[in-house]
C-alpha cells in the first residue's frame, strides 16, 4: 500500500480467540490502527463471569463456556455484554494453526519468563521450557502460549502475574514477539 492509502484506513477492532479441544481458553480484544501501525490487546480473564444471577451461577456463566455452547457469536455478545463495544470481526486459531504459523515463518525468537515443566496426556500438552531467549519452534510456542502452572503447583511469580494472569500476559508477549 502507498502512504495516501494506509491514511485512509480505518482501526480495526476485533475479538481474537485462542481455543484448545473445542474451549477458548485465549480472549482478547484486539485493535490494529494501521496509520500509526500499533496494536493494542486486551486479555478477558476465561473465568470471567457473565451470568445475571450470583445466586445461581454454574461453569456455564464463565465467559469461556460462551464458545463451546453458543458458538462464535455467543462469545461475541458476551465480550460486547462486558465491554460496551460493538465487535463484530473475530479471528479463530487454534493450537494447530498456532503450530504451523510459527513453523512456516521459521520460528519465533521469545523470552520465556520462567521455567515451564507441565505435562497433560489427556491433551497430549508436554511444556518443557527454560526460563530465557530462545528460538521457539511451533510446538514450544504453543507450550509457552498455554502454559499455567507447573507439574508440581508452581506457577508464574506473584509480581509477573500469577496463573492466569501470567498466562495472559506471556501471550500478549509472544504475539507481539511473532509480529515484531
Amino acid at each position: 500500500s502507498d502512504a495516501e492509502q494506509v491514511a485512509n484506513l480505518e482501526d480495526l477492532t476485533f475479538l481474537a480467540v485462542g481455543k484448545s479441544q473445542g474451549m477458548t481458553d485465549t480472549i482478547m480484544v484486539m485493535k490494529y490502527s494501521p496509520k500509526i501501525q500499533t496494536l493494542s490487546m486486551v486479555s478477558i480473564q476465561r473465568d470471567t463471569y457473565t451470568g445475571s444471577n450470583d445466586a445461581t451461577a454454574t461453569a456455564s456463566d464463565k465467559i469461556n463456556a460462551k464458545y463451546p455452547i453458543g458458538g462464535i457469536q455467543s462469545l461475541l455478545r458476551a465480550v460486547n455484554g462486558l465491554t460496551g463495544l460493538n465487535l463484530k470481526k473475530y479471528v479463530v486459531v487454534d493450537t494447530k494453526a498456532l503450530r504451523d504459523l510459527v513453523d512456516v515463518i521459521g520460528g519465533v525468537d521469545f523470552d520465556v519468563p520462567i521455567d515451564m515443566n507441565y505435562d497433560d496426556c489427556t491433551q497430549d500438552l508436554a511444556i518443557h521450557l527454560k526460563a530465557g531467549m530462545q528460538h521457539l519452534n511451533g510446538e514450544q510456542a504453543e507450550g509457552v502460549v498455554r502454559f499455567r502452572h507447573n507439574n508440581n503447583g508452581t506457577s508464574y511469580p506473584i509480581e509477573y502475574g500469577d496463573n492466569d494472569f501470567g498466562r495472559m500476559k506471556t501471550q500478549r508477549a509472544f504475539i507481539m514477539a511473532t509480529i515484531s
